[in-house]
């Protein structure tokens, strides 16, 4: 192809070539050395010449429109539950309450380190203006140094009280990602749940479709009436406002997703479906001593009360005295002596033990540690109380769970298998003249709200499965909280050792003391956004 662009351009150049060589042609050379130069310079030039016009004949290129890489088109998707784990991954990775979270529990993991046992010691230096005499007895430079002794039994307290808020804290982090994993699963179920209301409602739309063709084709009768296709054209266009306000719905809804993930409001998101089945839920036996090991808020209340119990010993500690050591030198500097000294003359050292005397506030630190005692004793009871919240919850939404499940049993073995046979009977009677357009439509209307409710109790059963895990405490994946400065790009699930806030997932209970867990205090569903914005009119 180079070659062939090569000659074409050689060709536009024949014009200009055959004037130079005809002019060459016309002159009568000599043959002498000084013609062969002369010669060779035309023959050079006329290369020099050729080369220059190919140059210049050459038609501009165009410039190439580059365009940016579409995206591809969003397909179908089950929002499954490895699904939604992959989703609560991105959303606990972008959204600020998770780093607000990790942010404060390094500020309390800062804070077990910032606990001294020795406080800053003290130094001080004098002069003493006096006569000569005095100053060469007792010196006229003085240099003092205190120490407050250290007091390990409050020391071991305060560490005691620091590490249980920072356990608290760390229980917190995980408290946030089973928080964000409940609103991302509820915002994936709804959007599937939509996705779903839409396409039967789609279906809907086509049937009335074709009935309108069946009454327009019935209208050309003598004998017949136009009412039946005006009944029809009107119940269509009151189903495609019906869809429309669905389609709008379900924007919304992703909207509200992505910002969950942290994506831009207008990035498209598939077509999502609901899972045929759900997950079994344990039993209520099961589950209660399950929630005393993974349950967050449980976990981070009872470091709260290990740290109130700590502050009762802090109380405590605080009523002993207070004992410090200092050092006090003398020395006389020679200033102004008549016979020159050689440095200055160490007159005196002196070593001092200080004690405080608590006992004059003897009734006001009995005071702060019946108010620490209390406070232990209100915490202890604030994590039974909690702990029987839970239970009532978890109870409330097994009943849901099983209510949903026999309904949709009911709706798909029941009630589906005969609304659909009425509805067909009814059409073929209408057909034959032997039922009203009415009753066509009041059955038809009948069998898309049963497909409706089925579909809005599967997505209840899916939303009930996620509450339950949730008020559990193990719905969050298994991530890694740790400080961008701390991650290792090896291993993305790497976490320091001393960070106790790995999770698990669904159904996998962590060992007692590894690390608290974190659940919402209270999660519902809510499905009634969708309830009647997808039911036909």
């Amino acid at each position: 192809m180079l070659y062939c662009t090569q000659q074409l351009r050689m060709f536009r150049c024949l014009p200009a070539i055959r004037v130079f060589v005809h002019s060459l042609r016309n002159t009568h050379y000599s043959w002498t050395p000084i013609m062969y130069i002369y010669r060779l310079t035309h023959w050079m030039a006329l290369c020099l010449f050729l080369h220059t016009y190919a140059a210049i004949a050459e038609p501009p290129v165009a410039p190439s429109k580059q365009t940016a890489p579409s995206a591809p088109p969003p397909g179908r998707a089950t929002a499954s539950p490895a699904l939604i784990q992959t989703l609560v991954r991105e959303a606990v990775a972008t959204h600020p309450s998770a780093r607000a979270s990790l942010q404060r529990t390094e500020a309390a993991r800062a804070a077990t380190r910032s606990v001294r046992l020795w406080e800053d010691p003290m130094v001080g230096f004098g002069y003493m203006a006096a006569e000569r005499d005095m100053q060469q007895d007792d010196g006229d430079l003085t240099a003092m140094a205190e120490q407050t002794l250290p007091r390990p039994t409050l020391f071991r307290a305060e560490k005691r009280k620091a590490e249980a808020e920072f356990m608290a804290r760390a229980a917190s982090v995980r408290l946030t990602t089973n928080e964000l994993a409940l609103a991302v699963a509820q915002a994936s179920v709804e959007l599937a749940l939509a996705d779903e209301i839409i396409r039967l409602q789609d279906e809907n739309l086509g049937w009335l479709r074709t009935n309108v063709r069946v009454a327009e084709d019935r209208a050309k009768n003598p004998d017949a009436t136009a009412s039946e296709a005006l009944r029809l054209q009107s119940e269509h266009a009151v189903q495609e406002q019906t869809v429309a306000a669905a389609r709008r719905m379900r924007a919304q809804l992703a909207r509200r997703l992505n910002i969950l993930l942290g994506r831009p409001l207008t990035a498209p998101s598939a077509t999502l479906s609901l899972p045929a089945s759900v997950p079994a839920l344990p039993s209520l036996q099961a589950v209660e001593a399950q929630l005393q090991v993974v349950n967050p808020q449980l976990a981070s209340m009872r470091h709260m009360a290990e740290g109130a119990a700590a502050e009762v010993d802090v109380a405590k500690a605080k009523t002993g005295p207070v004992f410090t050591a200092g050092v006090e030198s003398n020395t006389f500097s020679g200033a102004g002596a008549i016979a020159p000294a050689s440095g200055p003359d160490q007159r005196s050292t002196s070593m001092t033990i200080k004690m405080s005397v608590p006992w004059f506030n003897s009734s006001a630190n009995r005071a702060e540690i019946r108010k620490a005692e209390r406070l232990r004793q209100a915490a202890q009871s604030d994590v039974e109380a909690e702990a029987r919240r839970l239970l009532a919850a978890l109870t409330e939404q097994l009943t849901e769970a099983e209510n949903n499940r026999r309904q949709a049993a009911a709706y798909t073995t029941d009630v589906l298998p005969r609304t659909e046979l009425a509805s067909s009977l009814t059409a073929d009677a209408w057909i034959s003249s032997r039922a009203t357009v009415t009753d066509v439509i009041d059955t038809r209307r009948t069998y898309l709200d049963a497909l409706q409710t089925r579909a809005r109790l599967i997505a209840a059963r899916h939303i009930a499965y996620y509450n339950f895990h949730a008020t559990l405490g193990d719905l969050a994946p298994n991530i890694a909280l740790v400080p961008a400065s701390q991650r290792d790009t090896s291993s993305p699930d790497s976490q320091p050792q001393d960070a106790p806030i790995r999770r698990s997932g669904p159904g996998t209970a962590p060992s007692p003391g590894k690390g608290p867990s974190a659940a919402p205090a209270k999660v519902k569903g809510n499905t009634s956004s969708l309830s009647q914005k997808g039911k036909t009119s």
